[in-house]
């Protein structure tokens, strides 16, 4: 599964059509998007807001397992062409001077550039630099539940010097996310095998899934549980688990305090079904 942030519903029409999400249920206080692989949340300008809205849509699907994360939308460029698409492979905040480093692992395809998240639209491009609001607000809360190689910013340029007119009708702003749709396409499958790839690698999912649905696990408890489960994958690389029955536990805190004494004791073997 991936979850989504755009700032504003037409950055993010193109893909709710192509991918046929749609309206979550419910009372909710963001505009909330979703089929069985995606989940989309849109925050709104600014990197707050696009943090308040990450934490959001954190809490919403924390105990759906490992999820990948991609903010996507429009950015200004001092070099490239309008309408180009781009991957962050950093993002600088300019207001704290924090910098994050989205690693550069994945065959996205597109080319790569720094990111630097502004309090305001961007007039001068001074840096060799895509421009955005949002990036390093969603950046740093994503961070908070998942794992760095699954979160990634993807934007489409909407101006540069040679271009310095802010896009400002819905139909501008379509048309450019429109066509690069295909490209996001592929960025989206290449993100989706991963997190496939990482929930086998390092949580056996099947087993990571039924224990998030067996209790309610905080943000620190999922993260505690994911990294006892990597332990695990470490000792017993082979063998289903077996023996550590679930029905036998009230709460998450019982069971995160046995695996880790299990695991200590060198004794982890688990069992996920009662059956």
């Amino acid at each position: 599964m991936i979850n989504l942030v755009a700032a504003f519903i037409h950055e993010a029409r193109p893909l709710i059509e192509h991918h046929r999400l749609f309206p979550l249920k419910g009372k909710h206080p963001y505009p909330l998007y979703e089929n069985d692989q995606f989940m989309l949340v849109l925050s709104g300008m600014g990197k707050l807001a696009s943090a308040a809205a990450t934490a959001y849509l954190q809490g919403l699907t924390l105990n759906r397992g490992a999820v990948a994360w991609l903010n996507f939308g429009l950015a200004g460029h001092q070099s490239f062409e309008v309408g180009q698409g781009f991957i962050a492979h950093r993002i600088l905040d300019q207001g704290s001077e924090q910098c994050y480093y989205p690693p550069r692992i994945f065959p996205f395809p597109c080319p790569t550039s720094d990111l630097i998240t502004v309090e305001k639209p961007e007039r001068r491009y001074e840096m060799p630099s895509g421009y955005d609001m949002e990036a390093s607000g969603f950046f740093k809360t994503a961070l908070r539940t998942s794992t760095l190689e699954l979160i990634h910013s993807y934007k489409v340029v909407s101006d540069n010097p040679q271009h310095p007119i802010e896009v400002d009708t819905k139909a501008s702003v379509i048309r450019l996310m429109s066509s690069r749709i295909e490209e996001m396409n592929a960025v989206l499958s290449i993100l989706l095998k991963a997190v496939s790839d990482y929930r086998k690698t390092y949580a056996s999912s099947d087993n990571l899934d039924r224990i998030l649905e067996k209790w309610h696990f905080t943000a620190t408890q999922q993260a505690q549980l994911t990294a006892l489960l990597k332990r695990w994958q470490a000792l017993h690389r082979k063998g289903p688990l077996s023996s550590l029955h679930l029905e036998d536990y009230s709460q998450a805190r019982a069971f995160l305090a046995d695996l880790l004494r299990r695991l200590d004791a060198h004794q982890l073997v688990i069992e996920t079904s009662s059956d």
